[in-house]
């Protein structure tokens, strides 16, 4: 099938083989992309395909979007399906994506994302741009990438699980790794002006809270979605105060 798979790893030794056995047989080229994996990653990888990279990012300044071009670039089909090592499809989509690259009209298609996260907590279903031509679409953003097509999109039938957090330190390693790309990002292009950098700590996090606990309804998850929702406010006082330490030459990468 003319549709190339492409993987990102990194110590994804928990999620890569379920990941790769949902797509079996629906690709003739899957990439794995790894970034230098600890664990057994790389050797359930190379189970389910040949094309396995290690890539070598020393000074940690290829992240997010760039990243992932970078893996797309090694596919040999202008179809390409972009996967997470904690994603896999169930049969609907499996079925659907074989049928979608006939459809000359679109540039790319949707998918149905559920998304879980620690405590098995089910937050929501959004729909994300994964299958796509490359040569009319591309990555974009530091920190929660995703595609940007030039052209129509449509929406496949099925879902794409996403089963991202193993557990609360999974969580907190997460955390503190999105927050340090999103700092530095910030400190790198957004002047530092006080009055409203204390604006945006008093406010954010309440804003971020309320969105996921009310808006998006995660006050029906039980204690795994008051959590998660806490964390997410949390979320923006630490982006903050990484964006002012790096501001103020207290950190350096």
């Amino acid at each position: 099938m003319p549709v190339s798979i492409v993987i990102l790893t990194k110590n994804s030794e928990r999620t890569i083989k379920k990941c790769l056995e949902a797509v079996k047989g629906l690709s003739d080229d899957v990439i794995v992309w790894d970034s230098q994996s600890k664990d057994g990653t790389v050797k359930i990888a190379k189970k389910y395909t040949k094309k396995v990279f290690i890539f070598d990012d020393k000074n940690r300044t290829v992240t997010g979007a760039k990243l992932k071009n970078l893996a797309v670039a090694k596919a040999k089909h202008d179809w390409v399906f972009s996967l997470d090592s904690d994603e896999y499809v169930d049969k609907t989509l499996y079925d659907a994506i074989g049928k979608a690259i006939e459809q000359e009209q679109f540039v790319g298609f949707n998918v149905r994302r559920k998304d879980y996260t620690f405590l098995k907590t089910y937050v929501h279903t959004i729909p994300i741009l994964r299958l796509y031509r490359k040569s009319k679409g591309e990555f974009r953003h530091s920190v929660h990438e995703k595609v940007y097509a030039d052209g129509p999109v449509g929406t496949l039938a099925g879902t794409l699980y996403h089963d991202s957090i193993a557990d609360a330190e999974d969580y907190i390693n997460r955390f503190n790794h999105h927050t340090n790309i999103e700092g530095r990002r910030m400190a790198d292009s957004v002047p530092l002006n006080m009055p409203r950098l204390i604006g945006q700590v008093a406010v954010r996090p309440w804003i971020e809270f309320g969105y996921w606990y009310v808006f998006r309804g995660l006050w029906r998850r039980g204690f795994g979605g008051l959590f998660y929702s806490l964390c997410s406010g949390f979320y923006q006082v630490v982006k903050y105060l990484k964006y002012y330490e790096r501001k103020q030459g207290l950190k350096k990468d």
